[in-house]
């Protein structure tokens, strides 16, 4: 982080020097008149003006650089070349106000410069720049195989065990799982993604990231409590979880279709989302108005509640007692500010 402060107080104060903002008005002066000044012609000019004027300023310009320019004799030059320092203060006024408000501008681009720079050296030295994390990753894994390694080998086996499970129940059941079975197609899709985010919160505990593994296991809980609910209240009820993914999808694209041009998106186009619109109005003619309102409205009639909350079906399961589990693994998901002195590392 010093380094970058460092690099940025450097450039800005390279383009913000005086001897450096003088010499570029200076040489942009000379370029309207079609003289091109040399390194060494410049650095005198900008001396004689600063930081102590002197009375008269003088410069010899070559014989090609008068030819260049159109002049047949540096007599003949004078005159612009007297212009040029006689509205001295007056240009360098005029500079200094637009420098002024472009400097919000220039600070961005040394911004950017900087951010190149850093980039192509990470790049040059990516193994020396990565090395004394990677120790230092290597040696907190160390410590966690030498205290957590067994027990997460035996939470890795039950992982396997449960996706071995799940594949040999659905080949031995291929026949119950026709189109109209919709508990064993919910039920299934659940067990699969239960055992994906298990695995997720086993690599984010194998790498030392019990917090991230924390948040994680709030969905866990969250796909096994509609797992149980669903599996308690049937056939039907499978089928209204799974029509509830259009709710969604209908809630996304309207929300998609709000931001598109911020974002730099291309809208959905109005034949999809007409289709979409046509699925929304059956799903309301199938199941009811109250069916899309809020997240677990495909829940609604079992429950006789409008406006389901996540909490109310673990109740009326009888599984709210995870609820202070939830609610401290809710820390590691939300941005609140306990989540900010709130870790399992402290815990």
């Amino acid at each position: 982080m010093n380094e970058i402060q460092e690099l940025f107080d450097d450039l800005i104060a390279e383009k913000t020097n005086p001897e450096t903002f003088l010499g570029n008005y200076i040489r942009d002066e000379f370029e309207k008149i079609k003289i091109d000044l040399e390194s060494n012609q410049l650095i005198n000019l900008v001396k004689q003006i600063y930081p102590n004027p002197q009375g008269s300023i003088s410069i010899n310009l070559s014989d090609e650089q008068l030819d260049a320019a159109g002049y047949i004799n540096e007599e003949e030059s004078k005159k612009d070349v007297r212009l040029i320092f006689e509205s001295l203060t007056e240009g360098i006024s005029k500079k200094i106000k637009i420098f002024n408000k472009e400097f919000p501008e220039i600070v961005l681009n040394s911004a950017n410069e900087i951010a190149d720079y850093l980039l192509n050296k990470i790049y040059d030295e990516l193994d020396l720049y990565l090395a004394p994390h990677q120790f230092e990753h290597d040696q907190l894994i160390g410590g966690i195989n030498e205290i957590w390694g067994n027990s997460l080998d035996l939470l890795e086996a039950l992982i396997t065990t449960s996706l071995e499970a799940g594949d040999k129940y659905h080949n031995e059941n291929v026949q119950i799982s026709d189109k109209n079975n919709y508990l064993y197609e919910a039920l299934f899709r659940l067990h699969a993604k239960a055992c994906q985010t298990s695995s997720e919160i086993l690599t984010l505990l194998r790498s030392g990231f019990a917090d991230g593994a924390h948040a994680r296991w709030r969905s866990l809980h969250e796909i096994s409590i509609i797992s149980y609910f669903i599996s308690e209240h049937g056939n039907n009820v499978a089928k209204r979880y799974l029509d509830y993914q259009i709710v969604e999808s209908y809630k996304a694209a309207i929300q998609f279709q709000e931001y598109a041009e911020i974002l730099g998106q291309e809208k959905i186009p109005d034949s999809k989302m007409a289709e979409i619109y046509s699925d929304i109005q059956e799903l309301d003619e199938k199941y009811g108005s109250e069916y899309k309102k809020g997240g677990y409205g495909w829940a609604s009639s079992i429950l006789n509640k409008n406006k389901l909350t996540f909490r109310d079906i673990e109740e009326s399961i009888d599984l709210d007692h995870f609820r202070p589990y939830y609610k401290m693994a809710s820390y590691n998901v939300h941005a609140g500010s306990k989540s900010l002195f709130f870790s399992l590392r402290s815990a």
